[in-house]
């Protein structure tokens, strides 16, 4: 399968907001306030894993799926890879 370019460019983004130092986790926040301490939760289509990363940090049981392998990879790459899934439906 051929990579999307616009996809490959969204990752290469990402992966610099990260390096950066970028405040990725406002998603993780907003769940944390609303979710009970130590939820379990699925984020569909969590793309490059922050809002997984902080809701962990946080003491929830966080899991990631995400059709789009460019942007999953960054997920990959920089968080613990048990948390996170490629999932393509057809």
């Amino acid at each position: 399968m051929k990579s999307d370019p616009q996809l490959v460019a969204y990752a290469a983004k990402m992966r610099q907001h990260i390096i950066d130092g970028t405040d990725l986790e406002v998603d993780a926040r907003f769940v944390d306030m609303l979710a009970r301490r130590g939820s379990t939760e699925l984020d569909i289509g969590c793309g490059h894993g922050s809002a997984v990363s902080g809701l962990r940090a946080r003491g929830h049981a966080a899991f990631g799926i995400d059709p789009t392998p460019e942007v999953l990879d960054v997920a990959l790459d920089n968080f613990d890879s048990e948390w996170f899934r490629e999932l393509i439906l057809h």
